[in-house]
Parts: C-alpha cells; structure tokens; sequence
C-alpha cells in the first residue's frame, strides 16, 4: 500500500525537487520520515536512483521504502546479490567505493549525508552532478557547513518541538542529576571529544553517574527502555 505523505512531508518534498539544481539537504528531525521524503522525492527528479548509507539497516530500510512506492531495487551490499538491472540501486558507501560507481545512476541521494566529508564519500559525490542529502545534523563535527561537500540549500522539513505540539513525536520529559562531569584535559579530534577519554572521565565518577538502576526503578520500571553511555 502506497504511503500517505503528511503535509509536512509533502511540501518538503515539493521544496527538494524544486531545490534540485541547488543539490538540497532535506533537514528532519529524527523520526520525521526522512527515509519517506526522500523515497518520495528522488523519483520526481529521475527514475535512475544511486541511494547511499553507511548502516545496513538504513539500506535495508531505504530499500523497503521504495519497493512499498512500487519499485524495484537493486542492492550494493557485501553478501548480497547483485541485480544490476533495476533503475534504481541501494547500497553501502563502502561497497560502491570498493566496486566502484555503477554506470547507470544520474541522480545520487545520500543518507546521513553529514558524513559526507571524507574522502570516500567525496570521490562518489564528484561523479554526479545532481544529488541530495538527508540528515537530522547538517553539520560536520568540525563545525563547518557541507558545502564543500557538493550541497547547497537546506530544506527544513520540521521541528522537533512542531511535530511534538502535532503529535507525531512524543514529547519528553527529561530528569537530570546536579552534577556535571569535568571534561579538563580531554582533546578533541574533528571538533569532537576523544571517545576513550570522554568514557574514562564518564564512568571514573560514581557521583556523577549516580544509580542507575534505582532511577530506572523509579522512573521506568516495567517500560520498554534503551540506555546509553558515551561509548556504547
């Protein structure tokens, strides 16, 4: 069954195709459609599709999202057959960098293009002429703008604090403890704090941790619930 843009996502969606000489960046929120939009989008703009992540979920679901609109995929995955013939072909960054760029694509979309700075990417990049991106951060770790990236405008699809009011996001409630930890000393690569040191000075300070268990018992006992640390 063919899916039902809200209307958020279809004006987002007319803004991209319109946007596409300018090589558009489609902002959203996570859990605002952003793999729908673009599913959407692409085929207005050419039926030749090079779609591009760096997780094979994200692959998987891409490839889901289009064969749902009616079309068919071809994926570019380690371990997965190739079918070569479909106009449209979903796979890895690693593996089409590996193999190289298939021959019949026109139109690159790129997934979580806010990775889009390394090199790999870039050499993909430079091959097509008309490309979009989708992200919830169109930003670079190191603070600079993807522009050097090969894309242009930013098409805002929503707000976090717009699709909670519609109801299409939870809003949450957020606890936080009194202290805060102490991050003198720890570089930063890429804008970006050193992962192992950053875990260190996280899980060093019991205080600040606090009991992570007696919360969750006090807050979420009984619901469904992921946890998080800095790097895990």
């Amino acid at each position: 069954m063919p899916v039902v843009l809200r209307p958020y996502q279809e004006a987002a969606v007319d803004r991209v195709v319109a946007s596409i000489d300018n090589c558009p960046i489609l902002v959203g929120p996570t859990g605002s459609g952003k793999t729908v939009m673009l599913v959407a989008a692409a085929p207005r703009i050419s039926p030749r599709i090079l779609w591009l992540a760096h997780r094979r979920e994200l692959i998987k679901q891409a490839a889901s999202a289009f064969e749902a609109q009616g079309h068919e995929c071809g994926i570019i995955l380690a371990g997965e057959p190739r079918d070569e013939s479909a106009l449209i072909q979903v796979g890895s960054i690693q593996t089409v960098t590996a193999r190289g760029v298939p021959p019949g694509p026109d139109l690159l979309v790129l997934d979580e293009c806010h990775h889009a700075s390394s090199k790999s990417y870039r050499d993909v990049i430079a091959s097509f002429r008309r490309r979009i991106g989708g992200t919830a951060t169109p930003f670079r770790l190191d603070g600079k703008g993807l522009g050097s990236a090969g894309f242009g405008d930013i098409v805002i699809a929503a707000y976090t604090d717009e699709l909670c009011e519609e109801g299409v996001l939870h809003a949450p409630r957020v606890f936080v403890g009194k202290r805060t930890p102490n991050l003198t000393g720890i570089k930063k690569t890429a804008g970006d704090y050193n992962l192992g040191q950053l875990a260190s000075a996280m899980t060093q300070n019991v205080a600040l941790l606090g009991d992570i268990i007696e919360n969750w018992k006090r807050h979420a006992e009984g619901k469904r619930t992921v946890a998080f640390s800095v790097d895990i």
